[in-house]
């Protein structure tokens, strides 16, 4: 991993292959990796033993909730954006 920071004074990571994760003071997490061409992230709810993934499409900005190997995957109806993105 590379730790960078931007000229907005933003921490930019690199090449997280093997995961990060952020945590708010109640515990709630939110992990994230890189794979090839994406981004998986992983949603963790603080006193929980449940989690989900999602895999992100960064051409098309849509979100793929991820299930297990035996599962399909769900697509959301609509792509994801962030606020302030055209």
């Amino acid at each position: 991993m590379k730790i960078d920071v931007d000229e907005d004074r933003n921490m930019v990571l690199k090449e997280v292959y093997s995961g990060a994760y952020i945590e708010t003071s109640e515990g709630n997490q939110i992990g994230f990796c890189m794979r090839d061409d994406t981004i998986e992230f992983n949603v963790l709810p603080a006193g929980s033993d449940r989690s989900q993934w999602y895999r992100v499409n960064m051409q098309t900005l849509e979100v793929e909730k991820m299930g297990h190997e035996d599962e399909t995957p769900v697509r959301d109806s609509e792509p994801v954006h962030n606020p302030g993105q055209s």
